[in-house]
């Protein structure tokens, strides 16, 4: 079990490496030194809470969208009609609370979709990230957006 555990501490840590740009060799380099760390504190308890921690962080970090719950999506991208397609190759949030009022940021391109309750009222395009348009009468909107970027996409409340 302390092995499985291991191994997925050190697939996560590469990972994330190679999302962050480091070269393979950097990453191997970490990935061993926090394999002999956890291989010298496992037969602690303090040692298995330390690999519980740092499991956690990660998990959080991957799934840290913001406003965004990355463990409600769904396949497709909802098209200017409003409607969900199925793309495979896109994500869509689930309803996400919004406030014409204020103002949001998108760290990615992306499609959103406005909506006043249930109904339908626009999708817009962003190519770039940035600040989002603001829609009168809107107080839910849905975003969809390419896999690739599902590490990286982030909506925030400005």
């Amino acid at each position: 079990m302390k092995f499985k555990t291991l191994l997925l501490l050190g697939t996560s840590l590469m990972v994330l490496s190679a999302c962050n740009g480091e070269s393979s060799e950097e990453t191997e380099e970490n990935a061993d030194a926090k394999t002999e760390e956890t291989a010298e504190s496992s037969g602690t308890s303090e040692g298995s809470s330390e690999t519980n921690e740092t499991e956690e962080s990660v998990e959080s970090e991957i799934e840290d969208g913001g406003l965004i719950d990355k463990s409600k999506t769904e396949a497709g991208w909802i098209n200017f009609a409003g409607e969900l397609g199925g793309n495979p190759d896109y994500m869509t949030t689930d309803t996400i609370e919004y406030d014409s009022s204020k103002q949001y940021e998108l760290s990615q391109g992306a499609y959103i979709a406005y909506y006043s309750g249930k109904e339908f009222i626009e999708t817009s395009q962003m190519e770039h990230g940035g600040p989002i348009q603001q829609v009168e009468g809107a107080d839910n909107i849905r975003i969809s957006y390419h896999k690739s970027f599902n590490n990286k996409i982030k909506l925030t409340e400005q």
